[in-house]
Order: structure tokens, then C-alpha cells, then sequence
């Protein structure tokens, strides 16, 4: 606990709203005591409340991920939900340590800093996931752009080291079919996924075919889709604030020629024109840190290397097709 005594005369009620306000978001709480014509200010960390928000959304996302995409893969009829139920266990089996693993990599990097970040909050969705990943909320401004770099970058790296044993297991289990005698998805190849295939997968025993994914292997590109996605050098996302750790107020000039690159995509593909729809609720600029002036040093630099490979093994152009 930390005591302070003074004297609030010059203080307006914004002002003591502000200040309380601003402790708050820092996780802790404040007290003014009068005492005779000054006050003490107590300021402690606040209790510990359960997070119930955070614990029902994961719930929610638990379920439309296990029942409501079996559920719409069946067609909606209950007479098919729990064969297909029990083959696509796997892929809720393989995509959620790779969003916990990405999630808490954000979180405790900040928790490290003292940095006070929420619990991940798990977005519910419908198929062909079942969710929208997570968010982390940052309450207030990172105090240097080390800080912002080592919690950007945790997640994106613990998401793909759990990846990769995910996909392994997941190419393992899976077939080689005929091109032409499924319909549905086509998925693109990352890069990660090719090589990974090459490495467990037997040689394919004729040129005209493709792989027909385990449920963990769709998991474990899911969870690669995800990755690419934050690490798009957009203000909000992972990407973002690594760029901006990196390059400071340079960032934008990224963002703005990956929006540009984005709207080039179109002449090619549709998918791509809901992100662009999301970038305009996005800020392209990363804000600045509260103390832009401190460099990040070589170390991180690496690092941060490292994180622009894990894009390039990740990314995927035109990550879906639907075919007939």
C-alpha cells in the first residue's frame, strides 16, 4: 500500500475523476481520507475478482466450437450430429492449445512487466471454426516500446511452437484423395504445412493428388490462419505493434501499403474483402508508447526476424476456395 498526504484545494472534480479513474485502470484502487485541511490518499493493488466474463466466453466458445460446428457440418439433423461429432473432437483437440498457447503468451509477457492486461477473452463464432480467436485488452499505454515488442511477440511465437507437434501429429494421421472427388473447402498451403507434409506424410502415389486433413491437421491450419492474421502489420494486431516496436512512427507507412496490397487482392480473390471491411474499425497507426525513445536493442531485433519468418511460413494468399 502506498500513503500520500496533501492538500486537493487545486484539484477539480474532473480532476480527481481522471486520477481515480486512471488508477483503476492500472489494477489498482484509491482511497481519500480527509484529516484536518489535507487528505491521505491510500493507493493498494486492487482485490482479485473472478472473471467471470472471461470464463463464460471461453465456455461459449467451448461449445460452438465442439457442437455447433459438428452440428452444422451434419446439416443441422441430429441423426448424423454424433458420428460426426466424435470425428472432428480432434480438431477442437488441436486448435484450442494452439489459441491458449498464443493468448497467455500475450498475457504473461505482460504480467512480467507489470503490465496490467486482461484474461483473454475467447470470441464464439459458427463454422468453419466455431470461433474468432481472442483478445487480450490493453488498458493503458505501453511504457516503452521493449515492453510493447515483448508482449506483442509472445503470443504469435508460444501459438506456432505448439503448432508445429499439432500439425506433425495432424499430417501423420491424414490421406491423400483424389482432386475432384471432394467438394467443400480448399485450403491453401502454407509454406510450414508443405514441408511439414513432406516430412511426415508418404510420397503421393499419383500427380493428380491432394490431401484430405485430419480434423487436428484442419486444427492446426486453423491455427496457422489465425497467426497470419494477427501478425498483419494493422495498429490493434500483433503485427502492429511489433512493427511499431521496431520501427517507431514508420509503422503507418507499413500499414498503409499492407491496406494497399490488401485492396490489390480483390483483382484476384474475394476473401479477402471482410478484412478489409474490419480495417475500417481498425487504426492503422500503432499509438505511440509512453516513451518512444528507447530502443529495443539487437536481441529483440532478432527476435523480431524470427516473428516476420513466422509470417512468411504462414501465410497463405488466398487462404479458402469453395469448391462445387
Amino acid at each position: 500500500m502506498i500513503v500520500v498526504r496533501g492538500n486537493k484545494t487545486n484539484l477539480q472534480p474532473d480532476d480527481i475523476s481522471q486520477i481515480n479513474a486512471r488508477i483503476k485502470s492500472l489494477g489498482w484502487q484509491i482511497r481519500w481520507e480527509p484529516t484536518g485541511d489535507d487528505y491521505l490518499v491510500f493507493v493498494e493493488q486492487a482485490r482479485a475478482q473472478t472473471p467471470w466474463l472471461a470464463i463464460l466466453l471461453f465456455l461459449l466458445t467451448v461449445l460452438t466450437v465442439t457442437v455447433l460446428r459438428p452440428f452444422t457440418l451434419a446439416g443441422f439433423q441430429a441423426e448424423h450430429f454424433w458420428s460426426i461429432f466424435w470425428e472432428e473432437l480432434p480438431f477442437a483437440g488441436a486448435l484450442f492449445p494452439i489459441l491458449l498457447a498464443h493468448e497467455f503468451g500475450h498475457y504473461f509477457a505482460a504480467r512480467m512487466h507489470g503490465y496490467p492486461a486482461s484474461l483473454p477473452y475467447f470470441i464464439p463464432g459458427f463454422f468453419p471454426f466455431g470461433t474468432f480467436g481472442a483478445v487480450i485488452i490493453a488498458r493503458y499505454p505501453f511504457r516503452d516500446r521493449r515492453v510493447l515488442f515483448d508482449v506483442a511477440v509472445a503470443g504469435p511465437i508460444a501459438g506456432f511452437l505448439v503448432c508445429i507437434p499439432v500439425l506433425i501429429y495432424g499430417l501423420s494421421q491424414s490421406t491423400w484423395i483424389l482432386i475432384g472427388e471432394s467438394s467443400g473447402m480448399t485450403l491453401a498451403d502454407p509454406l510450414l504445412m508443405s514441408g511439414l507434409a513432406t516430412l511426415v506424410m508418404p510420397v503421393s502415389p499419383a500427380p493428380d493428388m491432394d490431401i484430405l486433413l485430419h480434423p487436428a491437421a484442419f486444427g492446426g491450419w486453423a491455427g496457422l490462419f489465425v497467426t497470419m492474421l494477427n501478425l498483419l502489420p494493422f495498429g490493434p494486431l500483433d503485427g502492429g505493434k511489433t512493427v511499431y516496436a521496431m520501427m517507431g512512427g514508420k509503422q503507418k507507412w507499413v500499414a498503409y501499403s499492407g491496406w494497399l496490397l490488401l485492396c490489390a487482392s480483390l483483382l484476384f480473390s474475394t476473401f479477402w474483402i471482410i478484412w478489409l471491411g474490419l480495417t475500417l474499425f481498425l487504426r492503422l497507426a500503432h499509438p505511440p508508447t509512453l516513451n518512444d525513445d528507447q530502443d529495443i536493442g539487437g536481441r529483440r531485433r532478432l527476435v523480431g526476424l524470427f516473428v516476420l519468418l513466422i509470417f512468411v511460413l504462414s501465410f497463405m494468399p488466398i487462404p479458402i476456395r469453395m469448391t462445387p
